[in-house]
C-alpha cells in the first residue's frame, strides 16, 4: 500500500494531538487489574489470509511470532520486545503505550497484533482509520486464553499445524506436572510482582493457574483483582510457605531481606524465598508456559521427579 504526502501529514497531525492528550491523561500508567477490551478481529480482505509484513506491538505477541518459527516476518515490534535482542532484524516502533504512527506507517505492514492489557484503544483506532488491519487480543487470564491466543496467531500466519504441536506438547507436560505433584500437600505461595505498594496474583492472572497446576495454593487467588495490592502485615496472617518474588524491573534481593527481617512468616524461616526474572515465570506462549509450571512445581516441591 503506498500513502501519499497528505495522509502522511494527516497521520503526524493526529499523532501529536493524540500523544499530547496522552501525556496530559491520567492513566498513562498500566493498571492492576482492569477490565480488558474483548478480543477484535479486522474484516478479512482478499490477500490478508498469509500477510508478509507483520507488526506486533506487546511482547507477549513477537514471542509467539517467534514461537512459530515466523520472525522472518516481523517488520517492527515495541521497544519492549527484547526477548531476541541477539537478533536485532526489526525495526523498533516504540512504547507499549505510545508506539510511533509515522513509524508504523512507513513500515507498510499488511497486519498488526495488538494486545488489550497493553495498547490503548485510541491508537488501535487510528491505525485502522489508516486503513491498517489490526487484529487485537484480550488479557491472558489462564492457560486456555493462550492456547487461544497462540492458535488464532498461528492460523493468521498459515500456520496452524505448528500450533496444534506445540500446544499438544503443553498439555502432555501440564499433565504429567499436575501427575507427579498429586501425592504432595499443596504448598502456601504467595506470588509477588511489586514491591512498593506490594502486588501480588490474584485469580485474574494466567500464574494463579500455574501456580495451582505446580502443586501450589496461591494465597491471594480470593482477591477480586488480578494483581491486588497487600500490606506486609496482612501477609504475615496468611503465613505462606514460598514466597515467589517475579523481578519486572523493580526488585531485587534487597526484597528477600526484608522478608527475613520480619522473621515471622514460615517462607522467610525455612529459606523458601525465591527471586526470579519476569521472563522466567511471565511469558505466556505453550513453550514458555511449560517451563514456567516446570520451574514452579520445583520450587514447591523439591525431591520430585519432574517431567
Amino acid at each position: 500500500m503506498r500513502y501519499r504526502r497528505p495522509v502522511l501529514e494527516t497521520a503526524r497531525r493526529l499523532f501529536r494531538c493524540w500523544l499530547i492528550a496522552g501525556l496530559l491523561a491520567a492513566g498513562l500508567a498500566l493498571g492492576c487489574g482492569r477490565t480488558e477490551p474483548p478480543a477484535v478481529t479486522s474484516p478479512a480482505v482478499p490477500g490478508e489470509r498469509d500477510p508478509q509484513r507483520v507488526i506486533s506491538l506487546a511482547p507477549s505477541l513477537t514471542e509467539m511470532v517467534y514461537e512459530l518459527g515466523e520472525d522472518t516476518r516481523l517488520v517492527g515490534v515495541t521497544d519492549y520486545c527484547t526477548a531476541y535482542r541477539a537478533r536485532e532484524t526489526h525495526a523498533r516502533v516504540g512504547t507499549l503505550l505510545n508506539p510511533n504512527l509515522e513509524r508504523i506507517i512507513e513500515l507498510k505492514p499488511d497486519l498488526i497484533l495488538a494486545h488489550g492489557g497493553t495498547n490503548r484503544e485510541r491508537t488501535l483506532a487510528q491505525l485502522r482509520d489508516l486503513g491498517l488491519r489490526v487484529e487485537l487480543f484480550a488479557e491472558d487470564t489462564g492457560v486456555a486464553s493462550i492456547v487461544d491466543k497462540y492458535r488464532r496467531v498461528a492460523e493468521l500466519l498459515g500456520v496452524p499445524e505448528r500450533a496444534a504441536l506445540q500446544v499438544q506438547v503443553l498439555q502432555d507436560t501440564l499433565a504429567a506436572i499436575r501427575t507427579a505433584v498429586a501425592a504432595q500437600p499443596r504448598v502456601r505461595v504467595l506470588c509477588q510482582v511489586g514491591t512498593d505498594p506490594l502486588v501480588a496474583v490474584g485469580a485474574g492472572s494466567f500464574l494463579n493457574e500455574v501456580i495451582g497446576l505446580a502443586g501450589g495454593e496461591n494465597l491471594t487467588a480470593a482477591a477480586a483483582s488480578a494483581y491486588p495490592r497487600y500490606s506486609r502485615e496482612a501477609v504475615l496472617t496468611l503465613n505462606p510457605e514460598v514466597i515467589v518474588m517475579v523481578d519486572m524491573g523493580n526488585m531485587s534481593a534487597a526484597e528477600a531481606r526484608r522478608w527475613q527481617a520480619l522473621g515471622v512468616v514460615s517462607a522467610a524461616k525455612s529459606g523458601r524465598l525465591h527471586l526470579l526474572k519476569a521472563q522466567e515465570l511471565c511469558i505466556p506462549t505453550p513453550r514458555h508456559l511449560a517451563a514456567s509450571a516446570r520451574r514452579l512445581a520445583a520450587l514447591f516441591h523439591p525431591g520430585v521427579a519432574l517431567p
